[in-house]
Order: structure tokens, then sequence, then C-alpha cells
């Protein structure tokens, strides 16, 4: 069988350096790009943990 390594339907991706800086995003980088958000609680939450992964609501309150 295949297997695939698309994201599901309506997900983005970003890469955050250790300080909560973005540094690539999948979704319009434009608006992101070199931002920090080490203040955005989800982030704050992935810095401290450093490993793994971190389940949040999105702004529609769809858990992802």
């Amino acid at each position: 069988g295949s297997t695939s390594a698309a994201p599901p339907e309506g997900a983005y991706f970003a890469i955050l350096d250790r300080d909560g800086t973005v540094i690539a995003r999948s979704h319009d980088p434009e608006s992101t790009l070199g931002r920090n958000f080490r203040d955005v609680p989800i982030v704050r939450e992935m810095l401290a943990k450093r490993l793994g992964t971190v389940r949040a609501a999105d702004k529609d309150g769809t858990q992802r």
C-alpha cells in the first residue's frame, strides 16, 4: 500500500526558533515571517514543552 505525508485538509505548519520567532510557515508566510509569538499561549506551551506535540483550540474553536 501507499502512504501519504499530506497534512489534513485545512492544516498548516509553522516552524519557530527556540525563542518563538516564525522562521517558516506553509500558509501566508508574508504576514508572520520574522514575527515573535512567544506571548501567545499555545506558543508559550510549545516552548516550555520543547519536544512532542501540543493540542489547542484554533481561533474557530477547532482542536488542532
